[in-house]
């Protein structure tokens, strides 16, 4: 049995993919490298467990070959970050649903175990309170490339959802709450590694609105730590589960913690929202109930945002070279 990883030279996939290799695991990557890098990869790339293929998960020539039965698919490719969403909307729902039809096909043939990377955006907008996995979700369908991202990935999750209740192809969903940690990339538009990079810089540090939108950071390794016991547990197959921190922090908050920490001269700039905000806006509250995940499989966030972040400091220091 092999772990077969879309989107697996991403921020989360790598990461991924390096803890599988490190318990013994044998691991084959599927990315076309839009997004992901192959660097995220040097550390397992020559291992003899581990296998790359350079192609679009949402064609099925890029399997041939590749699956075997009661093999274990991770779906992790997706067109991702607020400013590559927005560039082509109608690109951004056809690869975010259609690499998921392809492999749910595939993995009925084969007999393998899914889990599906989902987002909390599909939740919408909440003034306060949690995010449940049984809430209504809320979609606006004018806000193009948002809207596009939401819609690809709510549109997988009820073909996940069919296919477990017509065939019991054994799936698991997850809906994900602003992951962050080393590896992530800025050019996309994820907040964390932009007020470093604009910190340690000694730029303008960009915050859209007033600063007050709040969201629930959670550390890689906590999230990969969930995949794998939500994999290992049959309890959590057809079901969906949020995964994400339980501490929500105001975005201003977030800034003025980063420019501390870099003991950066930045001055924080608020800014309009541009268009691909949600036409203009944001989401406020951002917040996942993990009751249902943590009586399943017992899981709970053990990385607090700020040691996170401290960590991807460090990360960004080693990189650049910049001393502060």
């Amino acid at each position: 049995m092999k772990y077969v990883i879309t989107g697996g030279a991403g921020f989360i996939g790598s990461t991924l993919a390096e803890e599988l290799i490190a318990i013994g695991k044998t691991v084959l990557v599927i990315d076309d490298l839009s997004t992901g890098r192959i660097s995220n990869l040097d550390k397992i790339i020559l291992h003899t467990n581990f296998h790359f293929i350079m192609g679009d998960a949402s064609s099925r020539e890029t399997w041939n070959g590749i699956l075997d039965p009661n093999d274990v698919i991770i779906h992790l490719s997706a067109t991702v970050g607020v400013l590559k969403v927005c560039e082509d909307p109608l690109q951004t729902v056809n690869n975010n649903f259609k690499s998921t039809k392809t492999l749910l096909d595939l993995a009925l043939q084969y007999n393998c175990k899914v889990l599906f990377a989902s987002t909390s955006e599909i939740y919408g907008d909440k003034l306060s309170g949690l995010s449940h996995e049984d809430d209504p979700v809320n979609v606006f369908l004018n806000n193009q490339g948002r809207s596009a991202y939401v819609l690809g990935k709510l549109l997988s999750e009820h073909y996940c959802l069919s296919y477990f209740q017509a065939y019991k192809l054994p799936v698991i969903i997850v809906r994900l709450f602003n992951v962050i940690g080393p590896r992530q990339a800025s050019e996309y538009g994820m907040v964390v590694p932009t007020f470093l990079q604009q910190a340690l810089s000694n730029n303008e540090i960009t915050v859209f609105g007033d600063g007050s939108q709040q969201r629930s950071f959670c550390d890689i390794r906590d999230i990969t730590r969930a995949f794998q016991m939500l994999l290992k547990n049959d309890v959590a197959i057809g079901e969906i589960f949020n995964i994400g921190g339980p501490e929500p922090i105001s975005i201003s908050e977030l800034a003025n913690f980063i420019k501390k920490i870099c003991d950066s001269s930045s001055v924080i700039k608020y800014l309009p929202f541009p268009s691909e905000r949600s036409g203009g806006s944001d989401i406020h509250y951002r917040k996942p109930s993990i009751f249902k995940i943590k009586s399943k499989v017992g899981w709970t966030p053990e990385i607090h945002w700020k040691d996170t972040i401290l960590g991807m400091l460090e990360s960004s220091r080693c990189k650049t070279g910049v001393l502060v």
